[in-house]
């Protein structure tokens, strides 16, 4: 039987409720159970959700479907990596067809739901501004990293798994690595970044004078990210369009 489900979403607390099965759950607003809340969903077979909007919180809903249909996708590419069988190769293409297709659903829906949103929708228009930040990265951004604008340099590095910290233990005392934080967001950064590298005078800089001091590849592109993500927190924090002197 087919389901419709009405979501009211805020700050604080979620509530759900499957009208074919009488069915209401209250849950506290969190990381985990939105994440819980997709994957229930995903089981269900859902004719129709119908999401209030209130205040943006409902974007993160949809952004963690999307995050379990990029997983999936992922997945069923790796299959195929493996597989000789043309009959499985072809049902596994056909699976990687329909989810590519609920992927551009789900982001439709994520541009509907900011273009709604007149504080996420100035944040995309200003993050656009920056040289190497698309439409996708910047909707990415503003959805998986509500905090942007909110917090200090420091926080947002850490949020994000870009902050060096020190691995004081056996052979890596004194190394500063990264790690940790959202890795999708960190993820879902590289190609921006390298991007940047390329065409963003600041970043291109940086980039270049790290190299020259003898730092490796990825050590300079994972401290260029660094320096974006401080560089866009402090454009949102401060309401500003992208200037070479922010940096």
């Amino acid at each position: 039987m087919t389901k419709h489900v009405g979501i009211d979403l805020g700050k604080f607390a979620m509530d759900l409720y499957v009208l074919e099965d009488k069915k209401h759950i209250h849950l506290d607003h969190t990381a985990e159970n939105i994440e819980n809340c997709a994957a229930m969903l995903a089981k269900l077979d859902i004719e129709l959700v119908a999401v209030e909007a209130t205040g943006g919180y409902e974007t993160n809903l949809v952004v963690a479907r999307r995050k379990q249909l990029v997983d999936m996708q992922t997945m069923e590419k790796n299959r195929k990596d493996h597989i000789a069988d043309k009959i499985i190769a072809r049902s596994i293409t056909n699976v990687i067809g329909t989810i590519e297709k609920e992927i551009d659903k789900v982001e439709k829906q994520i541009r509907q739901h900011i273009d709604q949103q007149p504080e996420l929708k100035e944040k995309v228009r200003l993050l656009k501004t920056v040289p190497g930040i698309g439409d996708t990265t910047a909707a990415m951004l503003v959805v998986e990293v509500p905090e942007i604008g909110r917090i200090n340099k420091k926080e947002i590095a850490a949020l994000t798994g870009v902050a060096p910290m020190n691995r004081d233990s056996g052979t890596l005392r004194g190394k500063r690595m990264t790690g940790g934080g959202r890795r999708t967001v960190r993820a879902r950064l590289f190609m921006p970044v390298l991007a940047a590298i390329r065409h963003n005078p600041v970043i291109r800089k940086y980039y270049q004078h790290l190299r020259s001091q003898g730092k490796a590849k990825m050590t300079a592109v994972v401290a260029a990210m660094r320096k974006l993500l401080v560089i866009l927190n402090t454009m949102v924090r401060n309401k500003q369009p992208w200037n070479c002197k922010i940096a």
